[in-house]
């Protein structure tokens, strides 16, 4: 008897976990993401005051709950004077906390993003409203806690019109790896970062590695 108690038992549980499992696979197919891109796109040329475009969404719940934006541009941005593109942005969720009402993010991950930032004087914002302002009146979460967060492959290109009056110099910071761990107002942020320099007035490029700590982000 309790053999056979045992063992009907265990086919509960296995088919549980079977059901679960199968879940898990089906429901990404179920539920498109695709649909929210668009929102998503006026949501963030919102914040960004630039032009925005999203080649896709996708999501899954293997190994956790995690979303993949595709192929991410904004270019003419007012909020600071830059383009961006990342090939593929990928963000791991905590399923416990998202269970209990919380957005706590797990990690954010950027591959090879292309940065290129214009230093130039600033332009006094025609609707005269500050950088916390906007942001703040954009509903964007400024207290938002990420476990990690990762670029691979990047690189920035920065047009100095500022250091000398006149003239522009043109700084190219190739192969940028950068790991920052608790992102978080009040925490203390750690911070890994490598990459390649290369300036007109160089004739061969340098290299730049460094690792570190620091308390920030407000409250």
């Amino acid at each position: 008897m309790k053999l056979g108690l045992a063992k009907r038992i265990a086919a509960v549980i296995f088919g549980c976990v079977f059901f679960l499992l199968s879940l898990l696979l089906v429901l990404p197919r179920v539920i498109d993401l695709d649909e929210y891109r668009q929102p998503l796109v006026k949501q963030l040329q919102a914040v960004t005051g630039g032009e925005v475009s999203l080649e896709g969404i996708r999501w899954g719940m293997t190994r956790g709950l995690w979303v993949e934006l595709k192929t991410l541009s904004i270019t003419n941005a007012s909020i600071a004077p830059m383009d961006f593109t990342a090939s593929h942005v990928y963000v791991k969720i905590a399923v416990l906390a998202l269970i209990k009402g919380k957005l706590e993010i797990k990690s954010i991950s950027i591959d090879e993003p292309r940065l290129s930032y214009r230093l130039q004087e600033e332009v006094p914002s025609e609707a005269g409203v500050t950088e916390p302002e906007a942001l703040e009146s954009s509903g964007l979460p400024l207290g938002l806690a990420v476990g990690e967060l990762s670029i691979r492959g990047g690189y920035l290109s920065v047009q100095d019109s500022l250091t000398i009056p006149g003239e522009t110099q043109h700084i190219q910071l190739e192969n940028v790896d950068l790991t920052i761990e608790n992102l978080a107002p009040g925490k203390e942020i750690t911070y890994a970062l490598s990459l390649t320099a290369q300036t007109e007035q160089a004739s061969t490029p340098a290299k730049l590695s460094v690792k570190g700590s620091f308390e920030g982000l407000g409250p």
